[in-house]
């Protein structure tokens, strides 16, 4: 059904690229076997879950089928080379040998084995951590807030972790009180055991304006700035595009920061109240930019979108309308209201968050959260020449696309024979292929594919969470997996393999999956996901939990590890994973537990 793109060599081939600088620069990749160095940073946010690419094949494989440059595309992607840096630590052009902090990864694993062991809890660091932060007095509320990610800088991937310069970002759906609840929280010293004094640190705790943030933050590649959206809607009021630069820990004059009021804020209820332009007592500063010139639509469900390459960010409103910015990070924030934009799609929906095609199409793909179709837009303001596709019910997220294989996936509701469905397209929106996930259901949110996939698709499969069959309509929450063929087209049905995850006839609504989050250490290969109540694996006391599962080498018939998050079936935010390291506590999960208004850290080896 779609055309073949070349195979996927990924390992063989990008072991010998060098990736220079990819913050402002294109790369040009140079076969040489050659040392990174430490320093360059890296970011996990949700758009590390949408924007993926599976393995592009060397170049001679791409010159040799007329896809160099397509290839050429993929391998100068910031996005890209992120991802590869994130997987597995296998990072391109990285000899682990000639860095002397690194290990190898089963070196990692065998280490916390040990940390693990009864016999060694007195002279080892802890064995795991966890540690949560408040972030609003109640509980938050939205009920799309499960679509939410944390977002996580990591300041150094082939260095130790940093306990001063990684931090986590957590957003507040409260609405803002300048004396008593921030918008926005940051939190660093985060590994305990490795890290002295507390663990965590606030690092800011800003207010910014009295609208909730409902969608996911965003962090500039060197750490520095932060993007994220304050929803406020209704009569002439529109919402904010803020961008944020954090302070380099220095007041400004003489006054001594310290001894006034707190530099950064020190807790949610106590933020730095951060109005636009400079900060009197600190040099963080922040740029407010009103969105939609007053018609009063707000924005719920779409995260900014960064196309790094460009400094350009893009975000949809719940008029149907894509807004796009530029100079984000790198200049002065703006928004293009010339030249089609912001672009009108469907004024009928609110749109989920775009996703930018840095493959061969160049394109932005977004979902309609009421209409049910995916839509595209073009970089320069006018609708595509297929300009969308229906898929089904309400989506709920916005597309995960392919930017090698040229795919597009999403996760929505068939209405009309009452079905959840798993729907694959590609960037021209010409052909589709939809599976029945099991029973209709309220929230169905995005799955994930595991490591061998992105090796290659044909070798590969998708997680995702549906309905158990038979059950008590709407349908019970279950883990499920499918396939691909040798174009990367989903087989027709899913394997077979089912993992029920909610007690029988607790249905969607009250006891439905968060998004799933996959990870891949080099050894193992780990899933996450969440679910609001009812949860049947042991350990989760049919309360809201977060579980994880081992699927390197086979689909999983016992969870691996739980965490209990609570009883009020509200369940928690997406969920982020950070570091692959040797140190213990310093391998980690993030996400935003409703039931509690905290922004928590787990360890990934066990969620304690």
């Amino acid at each position: 059904m779609f055309k073949e793109v070349p195979r996927r060599l990924l390992v063989v081939s990008f072991r010998y690229l060098i990736v220079t600088c990819w913050v402002v620069s294109v790369m040009t990749p140079t076969f040489a076997q050659t040392t990174l160095t430490a320093g360059r940073s890296l970011v996990e946010d949700w758009s590390s879950h949408h924007a993926i690419f599976s393995s592009p094949g060397s170049e001679m494989e791409a010159i040799m089928s007329g896809h160099r440059q397509q290839w050429q595309e993929i391998v100068n992607s910031p996005r890209y080379q992120m991802q590869q840096i994130l997987r597995d630590g296998l990072w391109p052009g990285l000899k682990r040998s000639s860095i002397s902090v690194l290990q190898d990864a089963t070196q990692a694993v065998s280490s916390l084995a040990e940390l693990s062991s009864e016999s060694k809890a007195a002279t080892a660091l802890p064995r795991s951590v966890d540690w949560a932060v408040t972030l609003a007095d109640s509980t938050q509320s939205s009920s799309s807030f499960a679509a939410v990610y944390p977002a996580k800088y990591i300041s150094d991937p082939l260095g130790l972790p940093s306990c001063s310069n990684d931090f986590v970002v957590f957003v507040v759906n409260s609405a803002g009180n300048s004396s008593n609840q921030s918008n926005i929280v940051g939190v660093n010293n985060l590994y305990q055991g490795f890290c002295t004094g507390a663990v965590p640190s606030v690092m800011f705790s800003y207010y910014v304006g009295t609208g909730p943030v409902l969608t996911s933050p965003v962090i500039s590649a060197d750490g520095t700035k932060i993007a994220f959206i304050e929803s406020i809607g209704g009569g002439n009021l529109g919402p904010y595009f803020h961008v944020l630069t954090l302070s380099n820990g220095t007041s400004e004059g003489n006054e001594g920061c310290p001894n006034r009021l707190p530099c950064n804020g020190t807790a949610y209820d106590a933020p730095l109240y951060l109005q636009p332009g400079d900060s009197p007592l600190t040099n963080a500063t922040q740029g407010a930019l009103q969105m939609n010139g007053g018609n009063g639509a707000n924005i719920t469900r779409s995260s900014p979108f960064i196309d790094y390459k460009n400094d350009i960010a893009y975000v949809g409103d719940d008029g149907g309308r894509l807004h796009k910015f530029t100079g984000v990070f790198l200049g002065k924030p703006a928004e293009v209201k010339t030249g089609g934009w912001p672009v009108t799609i469907d004024s009928s929906t609110a749109l989920t968050s775009p996703v930018f095609d840095s493959g061969a199409s160049q394109q932005i793909f977004l979902a309609g959260v009421n209409s049910g179709k995916i839509y595209c837009v073009t970089v320069s303001g006018t609708l595509c020449t297929t300009p969308s596709v229906k898929v089904g019910g309400g989506i709920q997220q916005g597309p995960i696309v392919d930017s090698t294989s040229q795919m597009i996936f999403v996760s929505t509701t068939n209405t009309a024979v009452s079905n959840a469905i798993l729907f694959q397209t590609n960037t021209s929106l010409s052909d589709s292929i939809s599976v029945t996930m099991g029973s209709a259901g309220n929230d169905l949110y995005n799955g994930t594919f595991d490591n061998a996939y992105y090796e290659d698709p044909s070798s590969g499969h998708m997680y995702y969470c549906g309905g158990m069959p038979g059950s008590i309509s709407p349908g019970t929450p279950a883990l499920y997996r499918i396939g691909f063929d040798s174009s990367g087209n989903m087989n027709a049905t899913n394997d077979g393999n089912i993992f029920q995850l909610v007690n029988t006839g607790d249905s969607y609504g009250n006891y439905d999956c968060t998004p799933l989050t996959e990870a891949y250490n080099g050894v193992t290969d780990m899933l996450f996901l969440g679910v609001k109540g009812g949860a049947r694996p042991s350990g989760c006391r049919n309360q809201g939990c977060i579980m994880s599962f081992d699927i390197t080498s086979s689909f999983p018939t016992t969870v691996q590890s739980t965490l209990v998050t609570g009883s009020q079936r509200k369940g928690t935010s997406a969920i982020i994973t950070d570091n692959f390291s040797t140190v213990p506590a310093a391998s980690q999960v993030y996400f935003m537990n409703l039931n509690t208004g905290a922004g928590v850290q787990a360890s990934q080896a066990n969620l304690k």
